[in-house]
């Protein structure tokens, strides 16, 4: 039996998903991603790969494997960077931001933030992307505002946190020419 490409790929992300769900399977979702990263390379479907590897990254994320993650997003960012994929750079930004938050290294993640947002800024966002973007930024604030607060320093905190607010308002201001 043949199935399209884009059915296979919708097929094999719905599968995917839905592995997500069984408790203590992150083991075995990554060795599923990696095979399906596999066979998407070695049948030249390029999207599919690329969208494997960036769960492929945010699973090497959940189980604090860092390097690794990185590893792959770097790869991931100069493909998308010469595809032009604006979503998926700033999703594969995000992501960054994150495991350097994670790490320590506020001047990468908030360096991984600004690209995150420059990409967006670059794009079209239709209502639930945006919302997705703020909501992530907002989340980001606020869980970690304590650790932003100490070490960067009072002044350096009030300007990042005008500039996400700034993000925000501008994100929301775009939803009028819809």
């Amino acid at each position: 039996m043949k199935l399209a490409k884009s059915k296979t790929a919708k097929i094999l992300k719905i599968l995917i998903d839905k592995f997500e769900q069984v408790p203590n399977s992150l083991d075995d979702q990554i060795f599923v991603c990696e095979k399906s990263i596999e066979f998407a390379q070695k049948e030249k479907r390029m999207f599919l790969k690329n969208s494997l590897t960036i769960k492929l990254a945010n699973l090497h994320y959940q189980k604090k494997q860092y390097k690794d993650s990185l590893n792959l997003i770097n790869v991931l960012l100069t493909e998308f960077k010469k595809l032009d994929d604006k979503p998926s750079l700033v999703d594969v930004h995000l992501l960054e931001s994150k495991i350097y938050h994670k790490l320590r290294n506020l001047i990468k993640s908030k360096a991984a933030l600004t690209a995150s947002r420059t990409a967006a800024n670059s794009i079209y966002c239709n209502i639930m992307r945006t919302f997705q973007f703020c909501n992530i930024m907002r989340t980001f604030q606020f869980c970690n505002i304590m650790i932003i607060f100490h070490t960067l320093g009072k002044k350096l905190f009030y300007s990042l946190f005008a500039y996400f607010g700034n993000c925000r308002i501008r994100n929301f201001g775009s939803l009028r020419n819809i």
